[in-house]
């Protein structure tokens, strides 16, 4: 639960503090005095809307954190490090809100997400054993890993997580969408993802039934509203292929429908279309160079599939009885070979940047195990 509770506090600041673009040329202390002054007026649907959202967003760091802290202290003292916790990181988070010229620092945020740590306290604190016994047999499933591929895989279908719902900003992502021709690459690809995203949930959750798995495919529309994203009609059909597969093809053949499906993803994305008829070029043996060169919001996405596409293979090879490591060292060869290859294909940028994150992804999640 340590783990969680670390995991839901990066997700608050990050939501809470995006774009992290810090104008620091005020004194502190105005920030602070700015923040006991900044109580609303009246009383509206906006301020009533937002009192709401920052009472659920802490809601998740109150059961967490309670459930966290009592496993050292009585029940009293982890409820008040949890309310402590919570409002510390909120005052953090508003002060530091008063340097960010696109968000609104105010007293009344502060209150409402400190009400949503205690009141998700007392959730944790009521539900503990439940929520200790749901851990453990997650644990067993091999939880730990199944969060990290999931967490991987949403990274790359939503980063960088940032609504923006406007008309003419939706109006241009359906423009786009209507526009981009099929490809069937991404298609098959993108419904490989979705399908092992699928197993990922089922290692976490222990059964998921399709109607749970086609709920967090919401995420290919909601493109439409996100920040620097676009949505292309290979998605959604890549999205209703996975949960037609996933529906045909009985559980206990789901992890080796899995296994292939991924293998013929990062083959088609790593070689299609095939033709190996350009002059040679070089290949780059600096990791992350191509990733480091482009833009954020573009690069981010993409290593996270990567992540995601990489650190599954072990996963599944590792659940055929392979050490981690020595998945880990498969796949990179793999991986490798294929890079090898784009250097008589025009247009591809063949680096190391592959094998060195499927090595990586092996050592995290021999850790996690």
């Amino acid at each position: 639960m340590a783990g969680l509770l670390a995991t839901i506090v990066a997700l608050i600041l990050y939501v809470t503090l995006t774009p992290f673009d810090f104008n620091l040329a005020g004194a502190p202390d105005t920030a602070l005095s700015h923040l006991l002054h900044s109580w609303p007026q009246r009383i509206t649907w906006s301020f009533a809307r937002d009192a709401v959202l920052n009472v659920a967003l802490f809601l998740p760091l109150g059961v967490a954190g309670c459930v966290t802290y009592a496993h050292h202290w009585n029940r009293r003292t982890a409820v008040a490090f949890t309310v402590t916790h919570g409002f510390v990181l909120s005052l953090g988070i508003e002060l530091l809100q008063y340097y960010e010229p696109q968000r609104y620092s105010t007293l009344s945020d502060l209150l409402f997400n400190t009400l949503g740590a205690l009141g998700g306290a007392w959730l944790g604190l009521a539900s503990r054993r439940r929520i200790d016994a749901i851990a453990s047999a997650a644990e067993r499933r091999g939880a730990p890993a199944g969060v990290l591929l999931a967490a991987c895989w949403m990274a790359s279908q939503l980063y960088p997580f940032v609504p923006i719902v406007r008309t003419a900003r939706f109006s241009r992502g359906w423009t786009q969408l209507m526009t981009t021709p099929f490809s069937w690459v991404e298609i098959v690809a993108g419904a490989a993802g979705w399908f092992v995203f699928g197993l990922a949930l089922r290692a976490i959750w222990g059964k998921l039934p399709w109607a749970w798995l086609a709920l967090c495919m919401f995420a290919v529309p909601l493109r439409l509203v996100i920040w620097d994203r676009a949505l292309n009609r290979s998605d959604l059909a890549a999205a209703l292929v996975a949960l037609a597969l996933w529906c045909a093809i009985g559980d206990s053949m789901k992890p080796g429908a899995g296994w292939i499906l991924m293998v013929a993803a990062i083959g088609l994305r790593e070689l299609a279309p095939f033709d190996f008829s350009a002059p040679a070029q070089a290949f780059s043996w600096r990791p992350f160079a191509a990733s480091m060169s482009a833009e954020h919001a573009a690069g981010v996405p993409v290593l996270a599939r990567k992540a995601f596409e990489y650190g599954s293979l072990v996963w599944m090879l590792h659940a055929g009885k392979f050490r981690h490591m020595t998945a880990g060292v498969l796949v990179a060869i793999g991986l490798f070979g294929m890079e090898m290859m784009q250097t008589r294909m025009a247009g591809r940028y063949p680096e190391i940047t592959d094998s060195v994150l499927a090595l990586l992804m092996a050592l995290i999640l021999r850790l996690l195990a």
